[in-house]
């Protein structure tokens, strides 16, 4: 017994993705996102530490008491993000005091350097 062939032969069309490069061969220009800029200040999130300038006095009895120079403390960038309102500016001093689980609070020193 013979059995029926179909000779018939069927097509499909799988549509694929545009990629970047045949966007724009096609002349397709992807959508501009608009970034809406804020006052938002990172010092001021819950996570953030706090940061304060020091004056002239405070920053001497640090440099005595730890016998340190200002090219000894640890650096903090003038353009990091926690001190840009601070209007800081190189070789300034900043204390941050951070909130410690075991001793409550904890501070910290930092010289300013332009980088």
């Amino acid at each position: 017994m013979a059995s029926k062939t179909s000779s018939s032969k069927k097509t499909v069309k799988v549509a694929k993705k545009k990629t970047a490069v045949k966007k724009r061969a096609l002349g397709e220009k992807k959508p501009k996102k608009l970034v809406e800029i804020s006052n938002f200040s990172p010092a001021s999130h819950e996570l953030v530490s706090t940061h304060e300038k020091l004056s002239d006095k405070d920053a001497k009895a640090i440099y005595e008491k730890y016998h340190a120079t200002l090219k000894e403390l640890p650096k903090i960038s003038v353009y990091d993000p926690a001190i840009v309102g601070l209007g800081l500016r190189e070789g300034d001093i900043i204390k941050i005091t951070r909130p410690s689980p075991t001793a409550g609070t904890t501070v910290f020193y930092r010289g300013v350097v332009d980088e």
